[in-house]
């Protein structure tokens, strides 16, 4: 039998514009947010990330309203799960990300 995981946060869904880079980019890319959590968020990218990896989110209204602490670079956040979605042509990845603390280490794939 399964074991049942209760959720830490109540998740709220949304679907609003988001913008995110990797650890040490300058450049932005573009995805929709489809729930958001004190704990996290799942969004839509057309872009694979590696689970492991370090990202951050600019600044938004979405994320201040969940009270995540913010610093200069924006939100920061580690991929939990990043899956394809079906049914599209262009691939687009479904990515599940934990919020983590602006003094936790950073922790690349493969390093």
């Amino acid at each position: 039998m399964a074991e049942y995981t209760r959720r830490t946060y109540l998740r709220r869904y949304v679907e609003a514009p988001i913008e995110f880079r990797g650890h040490g980019q300058t450049d932005g890319q573009r995805a929709l947010a489809s729930d958001c959590c004190r704990g996290g968020m799942n969004f839509i990218s057309d872009r694979y990330l590696e689970p492991g990896a370090i990202i951050f989110f600019d600044p938004c209204e979405l994320l201040d309203v969940y009270g995540q602490d913010r610093c200069e670079t924006g939100y920061r956040a580690r991929v939990v799960w990043c899956r394809r979605c079906s049914g599209d042509r262009h691939p687009k990845f479904s990515i599940g990300v934990k919020f983590t603390p602006q003094d936790q280490p950073d922790r690349q794939p493969g390093h």
